[in-house]
C-alpha cells in the first residue's frame, strides 16, 4: 500500500484505517513526513519504506530510498556551462527543508567544480513548503537587465512560476535568453522557455522501494537507506 503523508499526522487516529486496523503486511510512504508522523509509523510496527529525500535523524529505523540529488545537480550545473552560461541564479521556494538545502549544497559544490563563482545576490529563496516564489521574483523581473543568464529550479511547480516570469520580462517580440534548469519526476514536464530537463528517475526509485518493501517482509532483508541516480 502507498501511503502519502500530509504533515498534519498528530496521532494514529489521522492515519488511514487501513493502517490503524493492522489490514496491510508493508507500507511505501511519501509526502511531508515529520518526526511526529514517523514515530507514529514505527509505532504501527508494519514494515515500510520511505520515497524521498530526508535526514537520517527524522527517519530513524525506518527504510528509505533516496535520490542522490547532489550529482543531479552537478549534471544540471554541466549542461548550462556546455550552454556558454556563467551566471546561474538559484531559486528554492523552501530552504528550511533537508531535500533543499541538499540541493542547494549540491550546487555550491557544483559551482566550485566548474570554476564559477557563488554570488550570494542571485540565490533566492521563498517562505516554506508550497509558498511558492512569485512574489520573491516578481521585483527582480521588473529589473531592465536580469543579473543572471540561467536559473536552476528544482522544483518543476517552481519553474513554472519562473516561467511565466520570465515571458513577462521579455516580451513576445524578444528572445528569451536566459535557460531555466530543473530537475524533473516525469519526462512529459515542459516549459514554455528555453529549459534543460535532468530527470530523476521516478519509476527507478520506486520500484527499488518495493523490491525491498518485500524483502522486509519476508526477513530477507533489514531496514536500509539506498541511493539511486
Amino acid at each position: 500500500m502507498l501511503v502519502k503523508l500530509t504533515g498534519n499526522e498528530k496521532s494514529i487516529y489521522d492515519l488511514p484505517p487501513v493502517l490503524r486496523d493492522m489490514r496491510v503486511d508493508g507500507i511505501l510512504i511519501s509526502g511531508a513526513i515529520t518526526a511526529e508522523s514517523a514515530e507514529l509509523i514505527r509505532t504501527l510496527g508494519i514494515q515500510s519504506v520511505v520515497i524521498g529525500n530526508y535526514s537520517e535523524h527524522l527517519l530513524g529505523s525506518l527504510s528509505s530510498v533516496q535520490a542522490k540529488l547532489g550529482l543531479s545537480v552537478s549534471e544540471t550545473v554541466e549542461k548550462l556551462f556546455e550552454q556558454g552560461k556563467r551566471h546561474i541564479a538559484f531559486v528554492e521556494e523552501a530552504p528550511d527543508n533537508y531535500a533543499s538545502n541538499l540541493i542547494f549544497e549540491g550546487y555550491r559544490h557544483a559551482l566550485k567544480d566548474f570554476g564559477l563563482p557563488f554570488d550570494e545576490s542571485i540565490c533566492y529563496f521563498g517562505h516554506g513548503v508550497r509558498s511558492g516564489i512569485f512574489d520573491v521574483m516578481k521585483p527582480v523581473f521588473r529589473r531592465k537587465k536580469l543579473p543572471f543568464d540561467s536559473i536552476l529550479c528544482s522544483d518543476m511547480r517552481i519553474a513554472r512560476e519562473i516561467s511565466h516570469l520570465l515571458i513577462g520580462h521579455f516580451g513576445l517580440d524578444r528572445e528569451i535568453t536566459v535557460t531555466i534548469a530543473t530537475l524533473r519526476q516525469y519526462d512529459y514536464y515542459v516549459l514554455p522557455v528555453p529549459a534543460i530537463y535532468t530527470d530523476l528517475n521516478v519509476e527507478k526509485r520506486v520500484d527499488a522501494a518495493f523490491i525491498q518493501l518485500v524483502d522486509q517482509i519476508e526477513g530477507k532483508k533489514s531496514s536500509q537507506t539506498i541511493m539511486i541516480q
